[in-house]
């Protein structure tokens, strides 16, 4: 059974033998000396000296420069145009509080109604939706302000909304110094699309989560000895680069070259192993912000949410797939220009495959033949045109299912024989039964993830895949 307890026994093992590993590695590599020795079978003597190869100064560059440019990137991140903060200095909610605390002579009530008077001035002059707008940025604002006070972690100083069409959110540390450093959560307005109120906080505590157990300042410390080690590694192949130009080129030459590319295919497979602990430990870091969050919404809300982020990331890898479909089918089509246009233009609520699958074949056809008549100037009625999308679409939707067939195992493609409503939230008793189904039959909820197992798409490094994530929250709460 999975538990809060030995997911992270296993997350600060991970953790602790990532250090130690990667310490050795900076302490051996850097006592390594390199010389030339056209004597040795290996062309190359390899010394243990006493002297560290990088100075004091230099580790202390390398271990500050990690924390430098997350700062400047994660800043920089937080400029883009499409970026609202929703939680900060310049947020909208800061602006309300401003009006009627401090430059409100009158007193006037900060009250609902005063509040929605207030956002419909701002909204004046301004394009069609504005108010919606506005007021869903305050809720949201009012809400997660809320959440972040009830669960007390003071680092969180702001919160932004990107307008990008996948649902995530994550956390970043800006400066991991205590009493300077801060914690910005960043969430995609995708999951304010697809979530409801209680489904958004359970995903907000999650990050919230990450800031209370000081996640983004772990992540930020073990950086340094990465680049430390590249470093080291760096040095140890200049070494052996400059024996190589400063001599003749003859046989010695191509020995010496043929060990520079071994040891660099060693350096990566050494690499790889402090990649998987770190990504190992990444994954149970995840896990234990779910715990987290379902400790303070409940864990069938966080259960609910993961669903539904779930769901929409399929109806994304749809549209992409079937733009690759329709790609080789139609050479001049751009795939990812398509597939942005599709993801733009389709629900950004819609969390059926079976629905995306269709728009996607729809507006193809569409424009397909739009493109056609106006190209050729055919004069064509609305009935007609409708008449030659519908045949159209069920002979491209008959090609795609059968170009998916070819491609993929026919048994990821099939649907999970679950017995309960995919379409519908949860309740007590889905769960139990869609936990049950999951461990007799070790399969997996969604498409995606059976073709991540499979290998067929690439793995997500740093996220467990969302039926672990429902199997681990519903051990631990049941």
């Amino acid at each position: 059974m999975d538990s809060k307890f030995r997911v992270a026994s296993e997350r600060w093992a991970a953790l602790i033998l990532f250090l130690i590993y990667d310490i050795f590695q900076i302490w051996f590599v850097g006592h390594i000396e390199v010389k030339s020795n056209t004597e040795s079978l290996l062309t190359y003597d390899f010394n243990w000296i006493e002297e560290f190869h990088l100075n004091t100064l230099t580790i202390i560059a390398l271990f500050f420069i990690p924390i430098i440019i997350s700062y400047f990137v994660g800043v920089r991140s937080v400029t883009r145009s499409d970026m609202v903060q929703i939680i900060g200095p310049d947020s909208l909610l800061n602006r309300v509080k401003m009006e009627f605390h401090l430059g409100n002579p009158d007193k006037i009530d900060y009250s609902i109604e005063n509040i929605d008077h207030f956002l419909e001035d701002l909204a004046v002059g301004q394009p069609e939706g504005t108010y919606e707008n506005l007021k869903m940025l305050f809720g949201i604002g009012v809400m997660v302000e809320n959440l972040i006070e009830t669960t007390g972690v003071k680092s969180i100083k702001r919160v932004y909304m990107s307008n990008e069409l996948v649902p995530n959110a994550f956390t970043m540390r800006i400066l991991p110094i205590p009493k300077i450093g801060q914690d910005w959560i960043i969430i995609n307005r995708n999951v304010i699309d697809i979530l409801n109120d209680d489904e958004i906080k359970a995903v907000v505590a999650h990050e919230i989560g990450h800031a209370a157990r000081k996640d983004s300042w772990i992540n930020s410390a073990l950086y340094s000895p990465r680049l430390i080690i590249i470093v080291a590694w760096a040095v140890l192949l200049a070494a052996m680069g400059e024996i190589l130009l400063n001599e003749p080129f003859n046989q010695i030459t191509l020995i010496r070259i043929f060990l520079i590319f071994t040891l660099m295919f060693v350096i990566r497979i050494v690499m790889n192993f402090a990649y998987k602990l770190i990504t190992f430990a990444y994954r149970r870091t995840e896990l234990l912000a779910d715990h987290y969050a379902a400790e303070i919404m409940g864990e069938l809300k966080l259960i609910n949410a993961l669903f539904k982020i779930g769901k929409r990331a399929e109806v994304v890898r749809i549209l992409k797939s079937d733009m690759e479909y329709l790609n080789t089918k139609y050479n001049e089509m751009n795939e990812n220009e398509m597939s942005m246009r599709l993801l733009n233009m389709i629900d950004p609520s819609e969390i059926d495959t079976n629905k995306a699958r269709e728009f996607s074949i729809e507006y193809f056809v569409r424009s397909k033949l739009n493109s056609i008549y106006r190209g050729f100037r055919l004069n064509i009625n609305d009935k007609e045109f409708n008449e030659l999308v519908e045949r159209s679409k069920e002979n491209l939707y008959i090609d795609l299912i059968n170009y998916l067939d070819k491609k993929k195992d026919k048994s990821i493609l099939e649907k999970n024989d679950i017995d309960i409503n995919f379409d519908e939230d949860l309740d007590r008793n889905d769960l139990d039964t869609l936990i049950k189904n999951l461990e007799e039959t070790d399969d997996l909820i969604f498409e995606t993830e059976r073709l991540e197992r499979k290998g067929l798409l690439p793995e997500t490094k740093t996220h467990p895949l969302v039926s672990e994530r429902l199997k681990f929250l519903y051990n631990c709460f049941n």
